[in-house]
């Protein structure tokens, strides 16, 4: 059974979901998301025998979560720190994801995303410029978008 590796979006999702899916399609930047793509993400990830995250993307979604306010966030801030506790994080060094092809136009982030990518991994994005890189580095890769059928 596979790894999965979730973008920042991805993990902003199912962390907000987890607190209040309502919040979905409120708060900014999930304006693009509904409570149901909440529960479409929690059913996906029970697929997988782990789900790996990396530096780069827990503290990317823990600045978004700035844009949540009052105990929200702080309920929010929670349920990320209990996810980094029960999933392992795979750490690639900046330099590392700099020299990547892609660096330049996906930013450091995304270029880390694509050096954590193995055999036996598959990348969740919503990100469609992040997802073409992947696949094309040959790498398994869903887009969100394609799961809903959107």
């Amino acid at each position: 059974m596979p790894k999965l590796v979730l973008d920042a979006n991805m993990l902003l999702v199912f962390v907000i979901g987890t607190v209040n899916p309502r919040l979905l399609g409120v708060a900014k930047r999930m304006k693009a998301y509904r409570p149901t793509d909440y529960d479409l993400l929690h059913a996906y990830l029970s697929l997988f025998s782990a789900i790996i995250l990396l530096p780069n993307t827990v503290t990317e979604a823990s600045n978004l979560l700035d844009h949540v306010k009052g105990e929200r966030r702080d309920e929010c801030m929670a349920v990320l720190m209990a996810l980094t506790g029960a999933h392992s994080e795979r750490y690639i060094p900046s330099i590392s994801a700099a020299e990547q092809p892609e660096y330049m136009a996906l930013g450091i982030t995304d270029a880390a995303i694509l050096c954590a990518l193995q055999s036996d991994t598959l990348l969740l994005t919503a990100d469609r410029a992040l997802y073409l890189a992947a696949t094309y580095r040959g790498r398994e890769a869903q887009h969100f978008d394609d799961l809903r059928g959107a």
